[in-house]
């Protein structure tokens, strides 16, 4: 099936960035507190979500943290090569040909406990693996789907599964998608939503 665990390391990368940014915002507890994730990640996510709850600061955590976190992942387009951005509440779409593969992450840690998940095959027949996944502080991970499309001849004739799915618990952990092809000579053409 499809592996996600390429994020893990990521995603450990960017909360540090998180809380470093938290610190220059004055929320020095926060960035002491990502030092510790490891040993008592969720103390340090709900700090660090109590700090942003402030409208200002949420902006402005927003844009110091762009520059860094587009650094780790690439800006979403078809030329991104590597991670790509994972913006909530509107559509990405794009192609996975042959057995190349495509991981997704949200830009910042989850503060709302629910997240909605909708991808939507538009054309191909190429079979892919989907993994859905949220990961913490720590790199803990909880696999919150799994699942191949195209893998009988039926799914191929129908070129327009779709999937939408609500995942609970989500609040303080980055969401993380990977779509891996799984056909040397097929296509897979999508289009994926995160609403929260």
């Amino acid at each position: 099936m499809t592996s996600y665990k390429s994020a893990i390391s990521l995603v450990k990368e960017l909360y540090k960035e998180y809380g470093e940014i938290a610190g220059k915002l004055g929320c020095g507890a926060v960035a002491a507190g990502v030092g510790v994730a490891a040993q008592n990640p969720a103390s340090a996510v709900d700090a660090y979500l109590k700090c942003l709850e402030a409208k200002d600061k949420i902006d402005d955590a927003v844009r110091m943290a762009d520059e860094k976190y587009h650094e780790v992942i690439g800006r979403t387009s078809s030329l991104t090569i590597g991670p790509r951005d994972l913006p909530l509440n509107s559509w990405q779409s794009g192609t996975i040909s042959s057995t190349f593969e495509r991981l997704f992450c949200t830009s910042a840690p989850m503060d709302d406990d629910s997240v909605t998940i909708r991808l939507e095959e538009c054309g191909g027949k190429g079979k892919v693996g989907v993994a859905i996944c949220a990961v913490d502080a720590s790199g803990h991970h909880e696999e919150l789907c799994e699942l191949t499309w195209n893998d009988s001849q039926s799914e191929k004739n129908d070129e327009k599964q779709s999937m939408k799915r609500t995942f609970r618990g989500v609040r303080g952990r980055w969401i993380v998608i990977h779509l891996d092809g799984k056909s040397a000579l097929n296509k897979f053409k999508y289009k994926l939503r995160v609403d929260a």
